[in-house]
């Protein structure tokens, strides 16, 4: 995952906004921001689409890391 995100060309102190449900994705993305230096910061997925956005835009993120779906309790 470090090396698909220096990819797409995030480096050392490139703040990233993190929506993901509790899964292990979350879990490997941030281990792997934390491997590049990148600054990370965990967001409610409930919150309203404006509210996300205006969390994202105050902080300044250049990174969005999000899912469209998860299993929970095997559904």
């Amino acid at each position: 995952m470090a090396n698909a995100l220096k990819k797409l060309g995030v480096r050392k102190g490139d703040v990233w906004r993190c929506t993901l449900p509790q899964c292990v994705e979350a879990a490997i993305s941030m281990l792997a921001c934390a491997k590049i230096g990148a600054v990370h910061s965990v967001v409610y997925a409930g919150f309203s689409v404006r509210a996300l956005a205006d969390r994202i835009h105050d902080a300044n993120a250049e990174i969005l890391i999000t899912a469209d779906g998860t299993f929970r309790r095997e559904r």
